[in-house]
């Protein structure tokens, strides 16, 4: 069975937090908005993708602004925005990335901003049941449009930043550009 996600069908409403703001007012300005999701952005980089939960659970550091606490929050899961349509293969490989990152979606990065985020819930609801049990742990043949897109994996950053180009070279760490390169992730 093949599946596919339309992504730019299954954006979720978000807000943009600078990674200056304190856990208290970010938490305010999340609630005040009525929307699930927030990005923490750093001069227009991504640095995390959060949920009401999260800073709830920093909320005793009320005062700390996100960018000392950014160790505590999920890691960043950025796709290119040249990536229009996911297939089974590259929604098993996000949604095990999305649940070892604990991250609540995808972040989708478009000419130096975020453009839009997809959900963890619509990558868990357009995976059909036999992609969970199925193994397709083949090596990545990057330029090969039948072989999953490769990851790329930003170390220096803590905790780590993922980003998945659908062409071009390897990218530059979008979270911290003095990072350089990434590496391949697996």
């Amino acid at each position: 069975m093949n599946s596919q996600l339309s992504l730019n069908q299954n954006f979720e409403g978000f807000i943009t937090i600078t990674a200056a703001t304190s856990v208290a007012e970010a938490l305010k300005r999340l609630e005040e908005s009525q929307k699930q999701l927030a990005v923490v952005v750093n001069a227009n980089q991504p640095q995390t993708l959060l949920q009401g939960k999260h800073l709830t659970a920093l909320s005793s550091q009320g005062s700390k602004p996100l960018a000392e606490l950014l160790e505590q929050l999920p890691s960043p899961l950025v796709v290119d925005s040249g990536v229009e349509v996911l297939e089974t293969a590259d929604l098993k490989q996000l949604g095990n990335l999305l649940k070892k990152t604990k991250a609540p979606g995808l972040i989708i990065y478009q000419n130096g901003e975020v453009s839009g985020i997809v959900p963890r819930k619509a990558i868990a609801q357009a995976l059909p049941l036999d992609a969970l049990t199925s193994d397709t742990t083949r090596s990545d043949l990057y330029g090969d449009s039948q072989v999953v897109a490769r990851t790329y994996v930003c170390r220096q950053c803590n905790p780590p930043t993922y980003m998945r180009p659908r062409q071009g070279e390897t990218p530059s760490c979008p979270k911290n550009w003095l990072h350089g390169n990434m590496e391949p992730w697996n």
